[in-house]
């Protein structure tokens, strides 16, 4: 029998789930037949949901959250789990969570060729300016390249953002380390995607951060790698590392005319991006 709503505030009935045989297993089997419910444990600890993990039938895809990990952290640890709770696609009453709070709305840049970005960058070292003085000689000279520079950067180093690589976040699912060179490869082009130092074959890529943008990335990258061409949908479809190692390694084929019209279109946008870049150090110059 399902519980009630007056059992679930009553203090008698939490008693008697101390001190009485509760049916763990025959429950969560029981909850499993819906392949859409979202597992939440309420409380602090992790305890019901390691046993969760240990029962056949829930598999990878299954969203198990806590609601807080540590006492200490039960702030965090609420505001995370109704992060994964939303992007699992729960209803969150958001106006109840503020209640009592002052918050204002701030636009972030959507534009994929906005240079203001919104991620916390890690800190940088400040050189010192003695010795990183130029003559005035020297700065002339280099002064004529520094549009071709600043136009081909994108292409000779990768940006602050994929050299920073911050620690896997905490999830639903414990860490099981690539195995096979698939899996080991597009670990690696995850974990540039996604600015992730270690990510595990059976994590979400969604709960790890992942986006529409950077889900394309991903695609584009592995669809170069691995010479198959699979449509942007495969990956909401199969969502960890295990699962699109099994279907790039059964795709089809990249046609060779496909794989032409990809490097021409990679050309025009690195095209596109020059001349943005001329552009942009033209107006600051002229300012």
């Amino acid at each position: 029998a399902w519980i009630t709503a007056q059992q679930a505030t009553d203090p008698d009935y939490w008693v008697q789930q101390l001190s009485r045989t509760v049916r763990f297993a025959p429950a969560l089997r029981e909850l499993l037949e819906n392949p859409q419910r979202i597992f939440l444990e309420v409380g602090p600890g992790n305890a019901l949901a390691r046993a969760a993990r240990q029962q056949t039938g829930l598999n990878t895809r299954r969203v198990l959250l806590g609601s807080f990990a540590a006492p200490e952290a039960s702030d965090c640890g609420m505001a995370q789990a109704l992060g994964q709770l939303w992007l699992s696609g729960g209803s969150i009453d958001w106006n109840k969570f503020h209640e009592g709070s002052s918050y204002r709305r701030v636009t972030l840049p959507t534009y994929p060729f906005e240079r203001q970005t919104y991620w916390i960058e890690p800190a940088m070292e400040t050189p010192d300016p003695a010795s990183s003085a130029v003559p005035s000689s020297q700065a002339s000279a280099a002064s004529e390249n520094v549009i071709e520079d600043l136009a081909t950067s994108e292409e000779r180093a990768p940006s602050s953002r994929e050299q920073a690589l911050y620690d896997r976040p905490q999830l639903s699912t414990p860490l099981v380390p690539p195995a096979s060179s698939a899996e080991k490869t597009i670990a690696a082009i995850c974990q540039r995607a996604l600015g992730i130092n270690e990510i595990g074959i059976d994590d979400n890529f969604f709960e790890l951060g992942g986006d529409s943008l950077t889900a394309v990335r991903v695609i584009a990258d592995i669809k170069e790698t691995f010479g198959v061409d699979v449509p942007i949908i495969k990956l909401y479809e199969n969502l960890t590392i295990r699962a699109l190692a099994q279907l790039f390694l059964s795709g089809p084929a990249l046609q060779p005319e496909t794989a032409a019209l990809d490097q021409q279109l990679r050309m025009e946008r690195m095209e596109h991006r020059r001349q943005y870049r001329r552009s942009e150090f033209a107006k600051r110059s002229a300012s």
